[in-house]
């Protein structure tokens, strides 16, 4: 999800001024202008976090449209362009960051995209469009974005089981890690370092107040205060990568998502130290769940915390809630109906569905929907679960939830393909 803890890099079409484009093109036929424009979209769309087969027909749709003969080609870290015939084309290469999910520019974009596919937008008013995209502040502010971090950290621990205690903890928590992710994004350097810093914030912060202030299970408070740096869109996306044969892409981001799981359990355990110099003050946590109607109470603030770190665009907050209820509603039928190992598989069909159905009915693209969809199942806890085990030496335990893991995964990335097949959005992204 799109947290804006970085900035994104020069665009190198930006940096390449119209002369030094043309020699850089010498010998290409085509439009010098359609290309830039098609470097910039793609560079775009890569940075606001859409998986590559997505990514690669969206453009190659593009650079059809637009009436030019050429590839695309994109990795998590690089993006490959070739113009012209085989025999004499011109390749561009650029070095890229992965992106965090923003389906707001994302959605803008897109409809750039369409405009100019249409025919609506000329490609040299598209090239300012995308800077102005590119360049627009986020949509909600710095303070609203630290509630959402606690809404969604309180709501995921609803989700969980836990109870008032639990709830109020991780609430508080989440929020101030989305606040250490806003100081720490003043720099890339501290930047790079806020996921393990922030994790073990977190673990602290639940190891003080079990210890000292409040009984509460350490576990559900931990995991559901860092819930929101757990990747686990982004190991549903590896997964989704590999089923539609992007093999590169999609191992590259699955070693990618396993690395972040190590980093950020690495956090928790250094955090939790500090539990050897504090006396447990409190007594024994005992876990006291809310009952059948927390979980859905959670499920009326969730999505529009979801919207908020997404950077959903205001007029889509409605449609993402929509379909986040779609996803909760279906896995919690498939929980019932089929047992906990297809709950995500319906959850994410459903959720998918109701994204497509939405792309088919006005301009926006699916991923606004589905990408928020997906959070709602909550796919990360199982790997950091996993992770954990395995560093307490339960290897039986941890390699039981890692294979629980890729299996919930696996239940996402099928619901979705299915979904797919059943009503397609009809849109690239």
């Amino acid at each position: 999800m799109n947290l804006n803890f970085t900035s994104p890099e020069d665009d190198l079409a930006e940096k390449l001024s119209t002369s030094t484009q043309l020699q850089a093109l010498d010998g290409f036929e085509g439009d010098e202008t359609a290309v830039a424009l098609i470097v910039k979209v793609a560079k775009g769309l890569h940075a606001y976090g859409i998986s590559t087969h997505r990514l690669e027909r969206a453009v190659n749709r593009l650079i059809e449209r637009l009436g030019l003969e050429g590839q695309f080609f994109a990795l998590p870290t690089s993006i490959f362009f070739s113009f012209g015939e085989p025999h004499r084309s011109r390749t561009i290469l650029m070095r890229v960051e992965p992106g965090e999910v923003d389906v707001g520019k994302l959605a803008d974009l897109y409809e750039l995209t369409n405009d100019i596919v249409d025919g609506d937008v000329s490609p040299e008013e598209g090239l300012t469009r995308v800077d102005e995209i590119r360049d627009a502040p986020p949509n909600y502010g710095k303070v609203l974005t630290c509630l959402a971090f606690g809404v969604v950290s309180a709501t995921s621990c609803s989700f969980l089981g836990g109870g008032w205690r639990e709830i109020a903890v991780a609430g508080t928590i989440g929020i101030v890690v989305g606040l250490l992710g806003i100081l720490c994004s003043l720099s890339e350097r501290t930047g790079r370092i806020f996921i393990p810093v922030g994790a073990a914030v977190a673990s602290a912060l639940a190891v003080v107040a079990a210890n000292r202030f409040v009984p509460t299970t350490l576990y559900i408070t931990t995991l559901a205060g860092l819930i929101v740096l757990l990747p686990g869109l982004t190991l549903t996306t590896a997964m989704s990568e590999l089923a539609n044969r992007q093999l590169m892409a999609g191992t590259a981001r699955m070693i990618s998502a396993l690395l972040m799981f190590f980093v950020i359990v690495f956090g928790v355990a250094f955090g939790a130290q500090i539990g050897r110099v504090l006396p447990n003050v409190v007594g024994e946590a005992v876990t006291v769940p809310l009952g059948w109607w927390a979980p859905w109470a959670a499920l009326l603030v969730a999505p529009f915390s979801f919207a908020v770190l997404f950077n959903a665009r205001k007029r889509d907050i409605g449609w993402v809630v929509l379909g986040c209820v779609a996803s909760f509603i279906g896995a919690r039928l498939g929980g019932a109906w089929l047992g906990w190992e297809f709950s995500p598989f319906l959850g994410a069909m459903c959720g998918c569905i109701a994204g497509n159905l939405i792309a088919r009915w006005t301009p926006r693209p699916a991923t606004v929907v589905i990408s928020p969809a997906i959070m709602m199942l909550v796919p990360g806890s199982v790997g950091y679960g996993s992770v954990l085990k395995l560093l307490q030496h339960d290897v039986v335990s941890g390699v039981e939830t890692g294979v629980r893991m890729a299996f919930v995964a696996v239940s996402i990335v099928t619901g979705l393909l299915m979904a797919n097949v059943l009503v397609p959005s009809r849109k690239s992204v």
